[in-house]
């Protein structure tokens, strides 16, 4: 996949590949780039930076 969106981009397919990202997201198999390196929330929207310092102790 990595190899087809580097294709699409040198190609100046922007669009393209942006769209082929979103389908992979939306199949559970890629994570747009828009998404990295924080992931998302549970609204499906990019999560804010965090660190694991960021995380709640456990009991």
């Amino acid at each position: 996949m990595d190899e087809l969106l580097t294709a699409l981009r040198d190609a100046g397919a922007e669009a393209e590949a942006e769209a082929l990202t979103e389908r992979a997201w939306e199949a559970g198999t890629a994570v747009p780039a828009r998404l990295l390196p924080y992931g998302c929330g549970p609204d499906g929207r990019p999560a804010p930076p965090w660190t694991w310092d960021d995380l709640p102790q456990l009991p």
